[in-house]
């Protein structure tokens, strides 16, 4: 038996690539321009698997800049995805000014590397419509699943 069935690698990003291990990612996050945030994971906010061609990811991030009222809420992935296939995941976002909690889908933005919030109730992209403009304490959490080209 001994070493039969164990992979020894000397670069993590091979790792990675067989799904062993969690990397971290700062997602990029736009409103209009880019906005500032901190993370509430890892040490870039965002944290991303390899398992094949499929993706496993998570964002939590505490807004501390300011968007844009009126104009889409777009969020970085770790990885491209295929255009094709479904949703990349859920979330909740968190409005600190009216202390009001809301869940959306993370709807990929044709083609990018990046999914809009899409609010679940009104199907409208958050901060387009509803209007909504990411402000200080504003909390960002999802997560999910995608295949990656």
């Amino acid at each position: 038996m001994g070493d039969a069935h164990v992979i020894r690698v000397r670069d993590s990003s091979v790792v990675a690539a067989v799904g062993g291990v969690w990397i971290d990612y700062a997602p990029t996050l736009t409103q209009s321009g880019a906005v500032a945030y901190i993370p509430e994971i890892g040490t870039s906010g965002g944290r991303y698997r390899r398992d094949g061609s499929t993706i496993h990811w998570e964002v939590s991030i505490v807004i501390t800049g300011n968007g844009a009222s009126g104009v889409d809420i777009q969020v970085g992935l770790p990885q491209p995805y295929l255009y094709s296939v479904g949703n990349a995941g859920c979330g909740m976002f968190y409005d600190a000014s009216i202390a009001f909690r809301t869940v959306f889908v993370c709807e990929r933005k044709g083609g990018a590397q990046s999914f809009y919030i899409s609010q679940t109730g009104s199907g409208g992209l958050l901060g387009l419509a509803p209007t909504t403009a990411l402000a200080l304490n504003d909390v960002i959490r999802a997560s999910g699943t995608y295949e990656m080209t």
